[in-house]
């Protein structure tokens, strides 16, 4: 490391800059926390008052660096004696050209970042090396007055800033150094009134100084400190210094509105998302060539009174005392090239006035680019900042750090949970020592890949990052291997061309320098493009490799690969290329015992004398799986190329990437033998099936990856820290990417995208923006077939991924908790623990119940059409209890037998089920004048009037039931083993038991069991709406209607919609008014009912008997289906089976579940007798109903403990997929009681899946106001984890109007220990 002759302090980090340590889990917080030893004292500080400076000298030689660093000893000095701890420092920033001659002189090298990316043009050929362009380009707004020194001198109190102005003054004037006329003074104070000057406003007291700064140390030294990328200069920085006036009389004559889109924030600091690209925050956001976001770190504050007060007309217009004259702004950064860019965005291209639009509003007179030296460079000694594991935050020397984390400082109460990245990330890296045993915050490597995934998400509010289209496999092809070739793989077969195209996707395209890369650039014509972001690696990153950037609900980018010839026949059977569904769990544990060159030959066995048939399966599993190797390959490249442009003093990310390039070439064809590349082969797979457009889960992870940590602790190669960071390093990469501004959600779903079961549509979107189906599983049973309740699978593992949920603020992977009897405590309190931490996460599973349910869910399917005996033993539909035991969470939380089964959904919306018993077989959500009584959804039955009882109507409804789902699932089998003509998937069928054995496709039948999983909604809305009807109209205490009336005020939505043919308009509005009067009054009593799920004893006893008979209804149709549903088995089984390799059968699983659909599904259906209005949202799965969407938020609060005990039953576990609760607590609920609800859970209460939201009423209030104060929010839909603000308001106001369950009632006997 190069020093200046006077530095004789030793670097502090000077043992660890050749090694890896600085970015180990042990040693990285304190390596990257020595360097601020080496900054100037309070560079960073955003003080109350400040005074800017700027000094030109009489004479090139009249000041040298020597005398420099004595006067900066001297000022401090000056400040240590006179000033106290009134945070008073002074920073010395030195002009290009006085620093270049200073360097030269002394034989220094010249830093870095000094290099200009627009140098002043001096002459046609000559680049200036001190000036830069972007000062003349932007001469209307920027200043550079060709300073040679400037000084950034910061307080608490104003006297101290001037009187260390005038030291500073008096010493150079003294040394007859500069030119005094030259000199610029400017002070400038915040306009904040409070105590601790916080909160200051600026542009007339209407917007909040610097708010959109990093405020974290760790995000404050990557963005604005020079580090080990130039070593001789750590601790450095560059600073673009500018004396902003105002123009007032243009800025007076604006609307507020138009003064706010200036700035691109309402006057109480909310972001306003627009597609306008010229508000000044949009204009002072760009990125460098990675695609990361040059941040800044931005000391702004006003200075002066403006004279448009003493206007008239201007004072009219709203001129007053609050308008200042002007601003002092100074931007520090870690280049000047980060400065330069950010200047070229706001001045923009081509003619006419720069695109900033607040710029365009201001006038600079003084400024320039100024070096900000290092300690080291200015020989001075190092800061004294104590160690960090010593370090009291609030005792910073020169820094108040509560001021740079001054503007979001929302945070829970609870101590666990965090509102928004930037105060998690400043409470992270400051977190006291004595707190880090148990919030146990993350290394320093992960924070750092958390700020940078952050940033990524804050770009979305900025900038639409819709990427390219990914082209035809024939256009791939032709890149990759010429145009002869393209001819011979598009004749290849279907089977075969996907191969090729999941080859051509992951091995080639998702990872090609330019589609794949991260970051946006522009055409010739000034198009903005951006790249797919699948082809990237950061610095510090353990594990490589991208996921698709938009979620489900957006849709896929897919490589298209079917012939002209095949496209209309394509067409009309709705599938395409999009069509691949996924929505099962992967079984890697193959994969991971062999490696990929592994299963090639396992490929390979099965391929030497197949029957024709299997033939092209196999040669397109080989494909696939060297495109898997591709992959791999390309990421070894782009690390060992990132090595080669990196500097000396970054030996610890060169070793990083060293080794994950080994890694990666490793794992290109050989097995795994670490938990990290255990780990990195697994989301390589995952990843690659995304990219393939097969989303999938991940399974159980804690079982997959044990075996491999405890082989690292034997070996004494891992440590826990490590194995913590390897991780959370895991859950970064599958949630790092978040689509935070809905107005820039794609619509991106191509024809027979998602076709679940083989029948494509229109899959949900407004509900899936951060969806990608990203489950992981832990805990549990061990997968065998012991006798009795098994044994439990929770290993340290378990633990490792509990932890990382509750400490990374993400919304993906999901994470879901198997619990059972013997949970180990530690398990029960690390999942507390995470609930409290706001991440609506883990999910919970009753053991016991889901595995009962999923082992005898092939039992006895087709035994009344004699399937079994009519196929001759080629059909096997029971299900082994290790493969029920196996099972994990995919999709939303359906229990899969992981590796080991085809899947699909259907199910119905019961209310309309209830509408059809109740009209004739109509829906009646549609009625009025266009389709009177409603549409037709199933066979016509009796009248209302002809319904004489409550058991009648029960049973009505059950038939109808019955009959409309016997024809959904004839259709489902009609489909099913079809989808491969069209969208096989090779890869997949890799990781599930049956497909390569039997040389069968997943899509066409050859896994080893086909789960059929129901899912049945809006239960519990059918629940309070059968007891409201029994109380109302069937009970002789309680009637106050009967069931013709009851269906009329449905049909006119309670009242609120009297329309033709129920009234005549004719009869005049009093007649009709009374009328809707009546229905209203019903609706009254309706709503008075009890509800379902608060702990009423007898509507919960009377839901269990309700779900109860809907299951056994549900299974009833497969154990004895219609004859034509039999001859299908029957069918499938001779055609898709053989003795030896017997089809798997059908397994039924029914479910309840909305997911995130609540709100679609609610619009569905009318008006219900619960009170419900005509498409008002119902509740998620089998959760309590919202109180009424028209009436004052109720949140229904009841006992949590009662609401388990309200659940429990046999009806509700006859769900085998699941029937999830969904209950809401606030951010002071007991963390010891939590514990004991999950044990109570744990040993039987409640239904069998459980999911738990933490977060107050007016937290959620306040993050559908200001998304940016609340973007780590996170709660449960119903079927993943989302953030809040990503959420449309439809879906907010559901979440607000959600019950709240409150301390009290553990169930008795349980939850003890």
């Amino acid at each position: 490391m190069e020093r200046n002759p006077q530095q004789t302090a030793a670097c502090p980090f000077e043992a660890l800059e050749g090694s890896g340590e600085r970015l180990s889990a042990g040693k990285g917080r304190e390596a990257r926390h020595a360097i601020w030893r080496l900054v100037q004292r309070g560079l960073v500080y955003p003080s109350p008052e400040a005074v800017f400076a700027i000094f030109k000298l009489r004479a090139d030689d009249s000041l040298s660096l020597e005398r420099l660093t004595e006067l900066m000893a001297a000022v401090r000095r000056e400040i240590h004696q006179q000033y106290g701890s009134s945070h008073t420092t002074a920073i010395v920033g030195v002009g290009f050209e006085l620093w270049r001659r200073w360097a030269e002189a002394a034989g220094l090298s010249v830093p870095k970042g000094m290099r200009l990316s627009r140098p002043l043009m001096q002459s046609a050929d000559a680049e200036s090396e001190t000036r830069s362009q972007v000062f003349v380009d932007g001469a209307a707004a920027f200043s550079d007055s060709g300073g040679d020194l400037w000084f950034h001198i910061k307080s608490r109190e104003a006297a101290h800033c001037d009187q260390v102005f005038a030291f500073i003054d008096e010493w150079l004037s003294g040394e007859q150094a500069i030119n005094p006329d030259a000199t610029v003074r400017q002070h400038a104070s915040t306009k904040a009134s409070t105590l601790d000057r916080t909160g200051g406003k600026v542009l007339g007291c209407r917007f909040s100084e610097n708010l959109n700064n990093p405020s974290d140390p760790l995000s404050i030294q990557q963005q604005t400190i020079v580090g080990f990328d130039d070593l001789a200069h750590a601790g450095a920085s560059y600073v673009l210094a500018q004396r902003f006036r105002i123009k007032w009389d243009n800025i007076l004559n604006m609307s507020p509105s138009q003064i706010e889109d200036l700035v691109g924030r309402t006057t109480d600091d909310i972001l306003i998302p627009t597609r306008d690209d010229r508000s000044h925050i949009k204009c002072s956001r760009a990125q460098d060539g990675e695609g990361n976001t040059m941040a800044v770190l931005r000391l702004g504050l006003p200075f002066g009174q403006s004279d448009a007060v003493r206007n008239i007309d201007l004072s009219r217009k709203g001129a007053s005392l609050r308008d200042e004259e002007g601003v002092v702004f100074a931007g520090y950064a870690r280049s000047a090239e980060a400065l330069e860019s950010i200047v070229a965005n706001q001045i923009g291209g081509g003619e006419g006035p720069i695109r900033d639009r607040l710029l365009a509003n201001v006038h600079a007179d003084a400024g320039g680019l100024f070096y900000i030296p290092s300690q080291a460079d200015l020989g001075l000694p190092e800061v004294d900042v104590p160690d960090i594991a010593d370090l009291e935050w609030s005792r910073f020397p020169g820094v108040d750090w509560d001021r740079l984390d001054r503007h979001f400082t929302q945070r829970s109460k609870n101590g666990l949970m965090y509102y928004n990245h930037k105060d998690y990330l400043f409470q992270m890296a400051t977190m006291p020592e004595q707190d880090k045993a148990f919030k146990r915050p993350p290394s320093a490597r992960v924070q750092l890949l958390l700020a940078n995934a952050f940033m990524r998400w804050q770009d979305n509010w900025y900038f639409d990052r819709k990427q390219q289209e990914l082209g035809h496999l024939r256009d791939w092809v032709a890149k990759k291997f010429g145009a002869a070739k393209v001819e011979d793989v598009m004749a290849l077969p279907v089977m075969e061309r996907m191969g090729w195209a999941i080859r051509m996707t992951v091995g080639h395209a998702y990872v090609d320098p330019e589609y794949g890369r991260r970051g946006r650039w522009q055409d010739e014509e000034g198009n903005w493009i951006n790249g797919a972001d699948t082809y990237r690696i950061q610095p510090e990153e353990l594990i490589a490799g991208g996921l698709p950037n938009i979620g489900l609900g957006q849709g896929k980018y897919v490589m298209e690969y079917a012939r002209r010839d095949e496209e209309m026949g394509n067409f009309f059977r709705g599938l395409g290329a999009a069509s691949g569904v996924g929505h099962v769990v992967p079984g890697y544990g193959e994969a991971l015992e062999l490696g990929l060159d592994g299963l090639q030959r396992k490929v390979a066995e099965k391929l030497a004398g197949c029957p024709e048939a299997s033939r092209s399966l196999y040669l397109a599993m080989q494909q696939a799986l060297t495109g898997v190797s591709e992959h791999c390959e390309a990421y070894a490249a782009l690390a060992e190329a990132m090595v080669d442009g990196m500097a000396d003093g970054q030996a610890a990310e060169k070793a990083n990437l060293r080794a994950l390039a080994q890694r990666m070439r490793k794992l290109a064809h050989g097995k795994p033998e670490t938990l990290l590349e255990a780990a990195q082969l697994v989301f390589t797979l995952h990843a690659c099936l995304h990219l393939a457009g097969e989303p999938t889960a991940v399974g159980r992870l804690d079982q997959l990856l044990a075996p491999f940590y405890l082989a690292d602790k034997q070996a004494g190669r891992l440590s826990e820290e490590e194995a913590q960071e390897i991780i959370d390093c895991f859950w970064i990469k599958i949630g790092e990417k978040v689509q935070s501004n809905r107005l820039f959600v794609e619509d991106h779903q191509p024809y027979g995208n998602m076709a679940m079961g083989g029948a494509s549509g229109n899959y949900p979107q407004g509900a899936a923006n951060n969806q990608w189906i990203q489950q992981v599983t832990v805990g549990g049973t061990v997968a065998d077939d012991s006798p009795g309740a098994g044994s439990p699978a929770y290993n340290d593992v378990t633990i490792l991924c509990l932890r990382a949920v509750r400490r990374l603020p993400l919304n993906a992977p999901c994470l879901s908790l198997r619990l059972r009897p013997d949970a180990p405590r530690q398990v029960l309190e690390e999942a507390a623990l995470a609930i409290l931490s706001g991440g609506a996460h883990p999910i919970l599973l009753n053991d016991e119940a889901i595995i009962d349910g999923l082992h005898r869910s092939g039992d006895g399917v087709g035994e009344g059409a004699k399937v079994a005996e009519r196929a001759e033993g080629r059909w096997r539909s029971e299900v082994a209890l290790s493969a029920a035991r196996d099972y994990a969470c995919d999709g939303c939380y359906e229990p899969q037998l992981s590796g080991r089964n085809w899947f699909t959904l259907g199910g119905m919306n019961m209310l309309v089920a209830l509408e059809a018993a109740m009209n004739q077989g109509k829906s009646w959500a549609m009625a009025g004048p266009v389709w009177f009584r409603g549409q037709r959804v199933s066979f016509t039955s009796a009248p209302p009037e002809e319904i004489h009882s409550y058991a009648e109507l029960e049973d009505l409804l059950l038939k109808h039931l019955r009959w409309m789902y016997a024809k959904q699932l004839d259709g489902q089998l009609a489909g099913f083993g079809q989808m491969q003509q069209v969208c096989p998937t090779p890869l997949l069928s890799l990781f599930v038991e049956g497909c390569l054995d039997k040389g069968q496709d997943l899509y066409e039948g050859g896994a080893r069991y086909n789960v059929i999983a129901p899912c049945f909604t809006a239960i519990p809305s059918l629940i309070n709406s059968l007891w409201a009807i029994r109380s109302m109209v069937f009970e002789r205490d309680s009637a106050v209607t009967s069931l013709p009336e009851l269906v009329q005020a449905l049909m006119c939505d309670w009242g609120e919609s009297m329309q033709e043919p129920f009234v005549s308009s004719l009869s005049g509005p009093d007649r009709i008014a009374a009328q809707a009067e009546r229905y209203r009054d019903l609706r009254k009593a309706a709503l008075a009912l009890p509800r379902y799920g608060r702990g009423h004893e007898g509507i919960d006893a009377f839901g269990d008997h309700i779900c109860g008979r809907i299951a056994d209804t549900v299974v009833d149709l497969f154990h004895n289906p219609v004859q034509s549903t039999g001859d299908q088995m029957v069918a499938l089984a001779q055609r898709l089976g053989t003795k030896e390799q017997p089809f798997g059968g059908f397994q039924i699983q029914p479910g309840v579940g909305t997911f995130e659909n609540y709100v679609e599904f609610g619009g569905m259906a009318g008006a219900s007798a619960d009170g419900r209005r005509n498409g008002e949202t119902i509740s998620s799965d089998l959760s309590p109903t919202p109180s009424p969407a028209d009436r004052p938020v109720a949140h229904q609060e009841a006992a949590f403990g009662k609401v388990l005990d309200g659940y429990t039953g046999e009806g509700n576990r006859a769900f085998s997929d699941g029937a999830p609760i969904d209950l809401c607590i606030r951010e002071d609920f007991p963390r010891e009681e939590l514990v004991g609800l999950l044990d109570a859970f744990a040993n039987g209460a409640g239904s069998n899946i459980l999911t738990v939201t933490c977060g107050d009423p007016d937290t959620l209030a306040g993050a559908a106001r200001d998304p940016e104060k609340y973007d780590l929010l996170r709660v449960r839909m119903g079927g993943w984890t989302e953030f809040f603000v990503s959420m449309f308001p439809a879906h907010q106001r559901q979440h607000q109007r959600r019950p709240l369950d409150v301390s009290g009632g553990c169930p008795e006997g349980e939850g003890k220990r």
